[in-house]
């Protein structure tokens, strides 16, 4: 709380208007006194949530109805499906701050962060938006609305794009339908050992390098350094006595309490790369939102994350796995936690 009372105590930090190639989404009035940036994932942006869809638990069996096939998303960059409804939001508007927000659904350390966004299918790539913070080793990509918006409070959410958690958990289901045993700890398969096991290392290091990068640009800038908050990932999976079924819980796709055991294993496992990597870091906060969807997991009546059964609606539907606006608004009473201390 002492930090953010004299970041408050600031004469106040205009959130300049958004513009260029590198402008995010700026959603507040315009004279606060503490400015928060936001860099990240899917998560950090609120995909999902502008679909529209309502979990109809009264159901049989209970599933996601509603929503649109092609929602509107915040401007500069649609492509990103940013809502005014992410973890962000909600933080800024407790604190009557300024938000600048770059995030991006599927942004990775090198797509996303030091690099542009982009999304890549058998034809060609699409760049959904320019790099978020930039390469700041080498001067090259910055994002001049990063700088302009002279953040006191950075909000970071990344990750479970660069392990492909996607492709991982599709991997996963296919081993259900399939029944060849892999998606366990004794055989992975070589999806989760590409994917995963070999790439945890290598994140470990980026999230040291852009905590630092965010620091030293800070101080190059004749600024001082702001407070960084990473985030942990949720846990939407059903509870190990939930019943799976079909019938009774679609979203869980079929999925057999032990796969689901280690998907959660490897959730657990980024988690913990956040945490070791990231503990000594200056400047550094870990805001831990692991048990952030506690009661409101998938198969309950009440969840806070979407499910596979969205894609009965809309197969290209990206809302499964994201939080609802509900499950935005548990993360950022975890990260409220962390600032006020």
């Amino acid at each position: 709380m002492r930090r953010i009372a004299a970041i408050a105590a600031v004469v106040g930090v205009v959130a300049a208007a958004c513009g260029g190639s590198g402008g995010g989404t700026h959603r507040s009035s315009p004279a606060k006194r503490t400015s928060i940036v936001v860099l990240g994932d899917s998560v950090a942006a609120g995909e999902g949530i502008a679909y529209g869809y309502t979990y109809a638990s009264g159901d049989r069996p209970p599933r996601w109805t509603g929503g649109v096939v092609d929602p509107s998303w915040l401007p500069p960059y649609p492509l990103c499906h940013q809502t005014a409804q992410a973890y962000g939001d909600v933080v800024a508007q407790d604190l009557h701050a300024a938000l600048a927000s770059f995030a991006c659904t599927g942004s990775s350390y090198e797509h996303g962060i030091v690099g542009p966004a982009t999304n890549a299918n058998r034809d060609d790539v699409t760049v959904l938006r320019p790099a978020q913070f930039g390469d700041w080793q080498t001067r090259t990509n910055l994002n001049p609305a990063y700088d302009r918006a002279a953040p006191d409070v950075v909000l970071v959410t990344l990750g479970a794009d660069d392990l492909g958690f996607v492709p991982v958990v599709e991997s996963c289901v296919e081993a259900a339908v399939l029944r060849n045993g892999t998606c366990t700890a004794t055989n992975p398969g070589p999806t989760i050992r590409s994917r995963v096991l070999a790439a945890l290392p290598v994140l470990a290091t980026h999230y040291r390098e852009l905590a630092a990068a965010i620091r030293d640009r800070a101080h190059a800038d004749h600024r001082s350094a702001p407070r960084i908050v990473f985030t942990t990932y949720y846990d939407p999976l059903p509870e190990p006595t939930a019943d799976v079924s079909l019938l009774a819980c679609p979203d869980a796709a079929g999925l057999s309490h032990a796969e689901i055991a280690y998907l959660r294993s490897l959730v657990d496992r980024l988690n913990a790369t956040i945490e070791d990597s990231l503990r000594s870091e200056q400047d550094v906060t870990i805001a831990d939102v692991s048990h952030a969807l506690d009661g409101h997991e998938w198969c309950t009546p009440d969840p806070w994350a979407y499910g596979a059964s969205v894609l009965l609606l809309n197969p290209a539907s990206q809302a499964p796995f994201h939080p609802t606006a509900a499950g935005q608004q548990a993360i950022a009473r975890v990260v409220l936690a962390q600032l006020h201390k």
